[in-house]
């Protein structure tokens, strides 16, 4: 086969420059967030022990909400297990909002739960936790609130 069949390839870039305004178009674009809107971080969850019944943990009252770390430390003797629930407005803890089903830690382990980093809950979503016996587990999240 001849070369001269080939058109060689020219360097075409449709990227544009890098600008402060790209992270902006970013969030209003991806995110939903405007300049005029106010982003606060907050701990969403303070730290304390998980119930053994399926409780809220974390409601995004009148704001959206995005979640950044959620921590649980299993600081028993005996493995344990938790499940995570991100539930929308006006539903229900349920099988179809669960993210995390019966997690298991070994004694004194801490778990990241990468699957909730960057969840996002709409006003009135809520974050629901289980664990499998209670007294056993900790836990602890972050994130931002904007509105």
């Amino acid at each position: 086969v001849s070369q001269s069949r080939y058109t060689p390839l020219t360097a075409r870039s449709t990227h544009t420059t890098w600008s402060p305004q790209q992270p902006l178009a970013f969030h209003t674009k991806f995110l939903g967030i405007r300049p005029n809107m106010t982003v606060t971080v907050k701990v969403l969850i303070p730290a304390k022990t998980a119930e053994n019944s399926q409780t809220t943990q974390y409601t995004a009252a009148g704001v959206n909400a995005i979640i950044d770390k959620f921590t649980a430390t299993n600081y028993s003797a005996s493995a344990a297990t938790i499940s995570v629930n991100l539930v929308n407005p006006s539903g229900s803890a349920g099988n179809d909002n669960l993210i995390v089903k019966t997690k298991t830690l070994q004694p004194a382990e801490t778990y990241t739960f990468p699957e909730l980093v960057g969840a996002a809950l709409a006003p009135g979503g809520f974050i629901s936790t289980i664990a499998g016996t209670a007294g056993d587990i900790n836990i602890r999240s972050n994130g931002r609130e904007v509105s």
